[in-house]
């Protein structure tokens, strides 16, 4: 699970029964890009995070992607490239 506030992206995940988080700070973010999948809206997110690539991958369709790229790209100050 993704989620974006207003000083950060949340990234949630739970693997193999055991749940953990990640807080990345819009002022490491010096990248954002969408790959998408053009059979059915899906896609990934890349993040340059300090330096390293974050990949979010199995992300929904529709919507639900477009809004937080928006919301990224208000936050973070950032345009996200396609």
């Amino acid at each position: 699970m993704l989620a974006v506030t207003s000083q950060r992206i949340i990234f949630y995940s739970c693997t193999m029964g055991t749940p953990w988080v990640k807080f990345i700070n819009y002022h490491h973010i010096s990248l954002a890009k969408l790959d998408k999948d053009l059979s059915d809206s899906r896609g990934n997110i890349t993040l340059i995070n300090q330096g390293v690539n974050e990949v979010f991958t199995h992300l929904p369709s529709g919507d639900c992607i477009e809004r937080f790229i928006a919301v990224l790209e208000q936050e973070a100050g950032i345009s996200c490239e396609n």
